[in-house]
Protein backbone atom coordinates (compact mmCIF):
# COMPACT_ATOMS: atom_id res chain seq x y z
CA UNK A 1 0.00 0.00 0.00
CA UNK A 2 1.35 3.39 -1.00
CA UNK A 3 2.00 5.74 1.91
CA UNK A 4 0.69 9.33 1.85
CA UNK A 5 3.11 12.08 0.83
CA UNK A 6 2.68 13.95 4.09
CA UNK A 7 3.85 10.86 5.99
CA UNK A 8 6.96 10.48 3.82
CA UNK A 9 7.79 14.17 4.23
CA UNK A 10 7.21 13.99 8.00
CA UNK A 11 9.58 11.04 8.26
CA UNK A 12 12.28 12.78 6.21
CA UNK A 13 12.01 15.92 8.34
CA UNK A 14 12.01 13.85 11.53
CA UNK A 15 15.19 12.10 10.38
CA UNK A 16 16.82 15.50 9.86
CA UNK A 17 15.80 16.62 13.35
CA UNK A 18 17.21 13.41 14.85
CA UNK A 19 20.50 13.67 12.92
CA UNK A 20 22.07 16.21 15.32
CA UNK A 21 21.82 19.11 12.85
CA UNK A 22 19.45 20.97 15.15
CA UNK A 23 19.27 22.05 18.76
CA UNK A 24 16.18 22.62 20.89
CA UNK A 25 14.89 26.13 20.14
CA UNK A 26 16.35 26.34 16.61
CA UNK A 27 14.03 27.80 13.98
CA UNK A 28 12.79 25.15 11.57
CA UNK A 29 11.89 25.51 7.89
CA UNK A 30 8.98 27.75 6.94
CA UNK A 31 5.94 26.31 5.21
CA UNK A 32 6.93 28.16 2.01
CA UNK A 33 10.45 26.69 2.10
CA UNK A 34 9.06 23.18 2.51
CA UNK A 35 6.47 23.66 -0.25
CA UNK A 36 9.27 24.65 -2.64
CA UNK A 37 11.62 21.93 -1.43
CA UNK A 38 9.15 19.06 -1.79
CA UNK A 39 7.04 20.56 -4.60
CA UNK A 40 3.75 19.73 -2.87
CA UNK A 41 0.68 21.65 -1.74
CA UNK A 42 0.50 23.67 1.45
CA UNK A 43 -2.06 21.20 2.81
CA UNK A 44 0.48 18.37 2.54
CA UNK A 45 3.17 20.39 4.33
CA UNK A 46 0.80 21.58 7.05
CA UNK A 47 -0.27 17.99 7.71
CA UNK A 48 3.37 16.84 7.95
CA UNK A 49 4.18 19.70 10.34
CA UNK A 50 1.11 18.94 12.47
CA UNK A 51 2.30 15.33 12.80
CA UNK A 52 5.77 16.50 13.88
CA UNK A 53 4.15 18.83 16.39
CA UNK A 54 1.83 16.11 17.70
CA UNK A 55 4.85 13.84 18.24
CA UNK A 56 6.67 16.62 20.08
CA UNK A 57 9.47 17.30 17.59
CA UNK A 58 8.48 20.90 16.82
CA UNK A 59 6.46 23.74 18.30
CA UNK A 60 4.51 25.88 15.84
CA UNK A 61 3.63 29.51 16.56
CA UNK A 62 1.22 31.20 14.19
CA UNK A 63 2.83 34.16 12.44
CA UNK A 64 6.25 33.34 13.90
CA UNK A 65 7.23 29.89 12.63
CA UNK A 66 8.20 26.43 13.76
CA UNK A 67 10.91 25.65 16.30
CA UNK A 68 12.69 22.46 17.31
CA UNK A 69 11.21 21.08 20.55
CA UNK A 70 13.32 17.94 20.92
CA UNK A 71 16.15 16.30 19.01
CA UNK A 72 15.89 12.64 19.94
CA UNK A 73 13.30 9.89 20.10
CA UNK A 74 11.91 9.14 23.52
Amino acid sequence: MKRPKYQLIKEELQDQILSDHYHVGDKFFTEAELINRFNVSSITIIRALKELEKEGFINRKQGIGSFIARTRKE
